[in-house]
């Protein structure tokens, strides 16, 4: 009896805080809404429509070139996009919140470090435009559980935007006894795709041009090449798909301020306190510097 009143009381605590996390989502989006006005951007002019059109995101048009990503991601949205713009968001941003404290909780961060993740400029820029990288980050998360089904469908949700923590998956498979299972849903997954929508990464590879001179572009490349090689080359080294993960940063030609995100939930919780708040300020320094 007292097991079952404590299942109860779990999941009455996990409803709360689902509760909690909309109430605050929503009122996160008028707020930002109300200063921003040129605010969720990539949301309403981009993920939102794709949900709604999600066989229809390679085709020419006037949002479709800012699509790049796998087609999956478009059927993620179709759920959010059935909904009202403003209330598919506050949704997508309760799942996004949910989602980075479970990977950071999972990681050992305690209360600090998730606060100052949370409060990172890469997230709050992830949620000022209603962005998806909080689910490239729980991809990353799950490749490191045990259980094969986990790690197939982390690196599902990692090939929406390989650009982003990518090599990461490469370290995990180069070493992963179970890479061909890993691999083998992404991989037939794609094929379908490839039935359905065409040759779509030439479709990518042709719409991005546009972003690597944006300037919220802010990837180290080329200079950082030498830094990304390094961090990949001990990553396959010591087989720790984290120094792979953030040696995507410099390996990747286009990173977007949204990104970091990941980058820094990736990296804060392998610092100590005192690090974690040099890098915290430094992060917002830099956003100060270059907006």
């Amino acid at each position: 009896m007292a097991s079952i009143m404590t299942h109860r009381r779990q999941w009455a605590e996990i409803l709360v805080l689902v509760l909690a996390i909309l109430f605050t989502a929503v009122a996160l989006a008028r707020v930002i809404s109300f200063f921003f006005p040129q605010a969720f951007t990539d949301w309403k002019m981009v993920f939102y429509i794709a949900g709604q059109r999600p066989l229809q995101i390679y085709a020419a048009g006037d949002w479709q070139h800012a699509y790049n990503n796998a087609p999956w991601l478009a059927w993620l949205l179709v759920p959010f996009s059935l909904f009202p713009p403003a209330v598919g968001l506050a949704l997508w941003l309760t799942l996004s919140i949910l989602v980075s404290i479970w990977g950071l909780k999972r990681d050992g961060a305690g209360l600090y470090t998730m606060v100052l993740v949370l409060c990172s400029p890469g997230f709050f820029r992830l949620v000022a435009h209603g962005q998806v990288d909080a689910f490239i980050y729980l991809g990353f998360m799950l490749l490191q559980e045990p259980s094969l089904r986990q790690q197939q469908v982390g690196l599902l949700l990692m090939a929406m935007k390989p650009q982003v923590l990518g090599l990461g998956a490469l370290v995990h498979l180069v070493h992963s006894p179970q890479r061909w299972w890993v691999m083998a849903p992404t991989a037939v997954l794609t094929i379908i795709t490839f039935v359905i929508y065409g040759f779509w990464p030439l479709h990518i590879v042709h719409n991005s041009q546009w972003v690597l001179d944006a300037f919220f572009n802010v990837s180290p490349w080329p200079y950082g090449i030498p830094v990304g090689l390094l961090l990949l080359g001990i990553g396959l080294w010591q087989k720790n798909d984290r120094l792979g993960a953030l040696a995507t940063l410099f390996l990747s030609p286009y990173v977007a301020t949204h990104s970091l995100f990941a980058y820094t939930a990736v990296l804060m919780p392998m610092l100590n306190k005192k690090w974690q708040m040099v890098l915290f300020i430094l992060l917002w320094a830099v956003t100060f510097a270059i907006s």
